[in-house]
Formats: C-alpha cells, sequence, structure tokens
C-alpha cells in the first residue's frame, strides 16, 4: 500500500505506528481468546471464569474481561483476575515471556517513528531560524526578507512533498538508462506538448531518455522573479511544468504562458544566436523545466543518421518558418494550442519511419 499510494514522509511515520498498534491489537485478541480457551480445557478445576463468577455473563464481558487481562501483559498495568489453575498459571508464564521480546519490538518501533516525526519538525524550525537570523544580522530589508522566507517556506513545503532526485541516495545506484526512463516519465508530460518531442518519444525514446538525463535542468522562480530579460543570449528552451509566466515585448506586447501548453525560447536550440525580444515574469510561485541547448545538440549528434537528419530537416524549416514571420510577429514565446499543427508539418514523416526503424518510402 506504501508503494501504490503516494504518500509524505510525515504520513508514512504515522501510517507505520498506525500499523505497529494494529499488530499489538490484534496479538492481544489472540492471546485474550487463547486465554478464555484454557477455562474450558480443565474440566473439574476452579477456573479464572469460575472463580470471578464469569460463567453466567454475556460472552462481550467475558471477551472484554480476557482482553483487558491479555493487555496488561503487555503493559506495567495490572488487573484484579489471576490464573487459577495449572494450565492457566503455564499460558500466563508463556504470554508473559512472549511480552516482554514482542512488546519491547513493538514499542521500540513506535518510539523511533515518534523520534523521526520530532526530528523532522525541528529540523525545519531549525533552518527556518537561522534564515531569520542571517535576515535580521545583514539588515535585509523586511520587504525582501518577507518574501525570501516566504519563497522558502514554500519551496520547503514542496521538497517536503515532491522529494527531489538529488535527496534520494539510492538513485546513484541505478544505471544510466533506468535513470534516463525515470527521469523522462517525471517528465514526459511537459515535454510531449512540443510535436518534435513527442515524435521522438514513439520513434527515439532512447535518445530522448538520455536528453532527460544529460539536458534537462528544473528550477523554481518566486512571485516576480524573472525568467529572462530582454537583450539576453537565450541559451536553454523552456517548458512550464506549474505557475505562469507573463511575457513582455516592449510596451504594448504581452502574452501568457500556460503549464503544459506553450514553450518558451525554441529558437536557442536551432539558430547560433538569438538574442531575447523580451521579458519574462513568473505570476505565482513557477516551475521550469529547461533544456540545455548545447547538450541537446551533443546527445543528437550521437545518435542515428535518420534521427540526425530529420532534426536537421525540422531546424531548416523552423527557421524558414521564423524568418518569413513579419517582424512584429516575432516573440520568445510559442503558444502551443496556436501554432501546434504548423510545427507539427516540420517534422518529416519519412525519417521518422525510417528513425522508428521501418523502411522509409
Amino acid at each position: 500500500m506504501g508503494d501504490a499510494i503516494p504518500m509524505s514522509d510525515y504520513t508514512t511515520i504515522v501510517a507505520r505506528v498506525a500499523q505497529m498498534m494494529s499488530i499489538l491489537l490484534y496479538l492481544n485478541h489472540v492471546i485474550a481468546c487463547f486465554f478464555f480457551a484454557t477455562s474450558k480445557l480443565t474440566e473439574g478445576e476452579k477456573t479464572w471464569t469460575d472463580e470471578y463468577l464469569l460463567t453466567t455473563k454475556h460472552w462481550t464481558d467475558q471477551y472484554a474481561v480476557a482482553l483487558h487481562w491479555s493487555l496488561t501483559q503487555f503493559t506495567p498495568a495490572s488487573m484484579d483476575v489471576q490464573p487459577q489453575n495449572s494450565v492457566e498459571r503455564c499460558y500466563a508464564i508463556s504470554v508473559v515471556i512472549f511480552a516482554l521480546v514482542g512488546f519491547s519490538y513493538v514499542v521500540g518501533d513506535i518510539s523511533s517513528c515518534l523520534t523521526q516525526l520530532r526530528n523532522m519538525s525541528e529540523t525545519s524550525s531549525k533552518e527556518f531560524r537561522k534564515l531569520r537570523n542571517f535576515m535580521r544580522m545583514h539588515k535585509v530589508p523586511r520587504q525582501l526578507a518577507l518574501r525570501v522566507t516566504k519563497f522558502a517556506e514554500h519551496a520547503y513545503s514542496k521538497q517536503v512533498k515532491a522529494m527531489p532526485m538529488s535527496k534520494v541516495t539510492l538513485l546513484s545506484l541505478v544505471s544510466e538508462q533506468l535513470l534516463g526512463e525515470l527521469t523522462f516519465e517525471m517528465n514526459k508530460p511537459h515535454l510531449i506538448i512540443h510535436p518534435l518531442f513527442e515524435n521522438m518519444e514513439h520513434n527515439a525514446t532512447l535518445v530522448l531518455q538520455r536528453i532527460c538525463t544529460k539536458a534537462l535542468v528544473t528550477k523554481q522562480l518566486a512571485h516576480n522573479d524573472f525568467l529572462f530579460v530582454a537583450g539576453e543570449q537565450a541559451t536553454y528552451m523552456h517548458f512550464l511544468s506549474s505557475g505562469m509566466l507573463l511575457y513582455k515585448k516592449g510596451d504594448t506586447h504581452k502574452e501568457y504562458v500556460q503549464a503544459n501548453e506553450d514553450w518558451v525560447t525554441e529558437t536557442a536550440l536551432w539558430l547560433q544566436s538569438w538574442e531575447l525580444l523580451g521579458t519574462a515574469e513568473a505570476l505565482g510561485e513557477s516551475v521550469i523545466v529547461s533544456i540545455d541547448a548545447d547538450i541537446f545538440l551533443h546527445v543528437v549528434e550521437s545518435s542515428s543518421n535518420s534521427l540526425i537528419r530529420m532534426v536537421q530537416m525540422y531546424a531548416r524549416r523552423f527557421a524558414v518558418w521564423l524568418n518569413e514571420l513579419p517582424l512584429h510577429e516575432l516573440s520568445d514565446v510559442i503558444q502551443g494550442d496556436l501554432v501546434t499543427d504548423k510545427i507539427r508539418s516540420f517534422i518529416p514523416e519519412t525519417l521518422v519511419r525510417s528513425a522508428s526503424g521501418s523502411t522509409p518510402t
């Protein structure tokens, strides 16, 4: 269940405590049932049900007394019900011996879980206390300090929930191909909105996995943070995985970049030099998935000849389309809902089939 249901560290630890408590209650239920059974195994001898006048009581009363007795064998608590014959006494001794080990194990596990919960709370409190002290010592303006702290709280809570790959030590032991598959599956929804990457998913999956492993960079932006400003050189192609960007070009041109719908600065992949025409600013906390242009080209150059030809043909057609646009229509943002079909037409179908292993027509 823990593998099937996505849970935070806090929820996992609480679930572990609940699991150990359930095991403890189930064991006590079984022990109570056997304790009640001992009163039926000794014919002619005095039993605990006789001694405490329980033989005429309803079975629920008898079970409650037996369960109470069972629980006291695992804890320092006591009760007035005691074994009355040798069979009951031997059973009680065996339960006490078992409880010495079983109870210690269960209590130790629960204590360990509670200690982890306490440590998690103390760690976050300590780090945020250090951050506030840092702001105060360096006399950071109050408004800026508030923005930094607020974003740090947001980023910390998101990191705890999402758990980035860098925090999982065991992933360093995984093979490059498996790591590529994992990274690709995590980022696929953001990339395949672009027709070229959608085609590569079906026809050059391994190459796309290598791109995800080597060329992909994830960054977070706080509200009003800039992704880029006009006049800079484009070196990354950007996808928005969450949040929203406001793109401004000049005094009048504005565009909104939607998550998993639009993409930004694709020109960085295909042109030797592209000076950014406008400024992209985050509206609220946003997460950006970026592809390093140089590493992307290096990975593609190491792939099959058919895939290289396909990408070259796409790049030429994209550049021709860009040159044909009027100057006032040029933008660093590509609105996926408007031009996806046009972008898809740049992909040569025959080379796509060839890259996937079919015979080109």
